[in-house]
């Protein structure tokens, strides 16, 4: 069985729900690689995929993938719900 995730497609569905997916810089990526393995964000081809919805920032990490791929979340759902949740975390910041 093969599971993918069209980037692109992913990046056009946190569009529409007002956020921007990005890729990290050097500096973010090298931040990331250097957690702990436990904490650290899953990597995509070498990359940090990252999603900004306006000075906030989050991250899309495993338990995303694992909601997507085995539990039949929605990626339409899923980018809804990082977005809002960095719109709260920015909220209370």
């Amino acid at each position: 069985m093969l599971l993918y995730l069209d980037w692109d497609g992913f990046g056009a569905l946190i569009k529409a729900a007002g956020g921007e997916l990005r890729w990290g810089d050097k500096r973010e990526l090298g931040r990331a690689r250097a957690m702990h393995p436990r904490l650290r964000p899953p990597l995509v081809r070498g990359q940090l995929p990252l999603v900004h919805v306006g000075r906030a920032q989050a991250m899309v990490m495993d338990p995303n993938f694992v909601e997507m791929f085995f539990d039949g979340v929605r990626p339409r759902t899923m980018a809804e719900r990082i977005v809002e949740h960095a719109e709260t975390a920015a909220s209370e910041a």
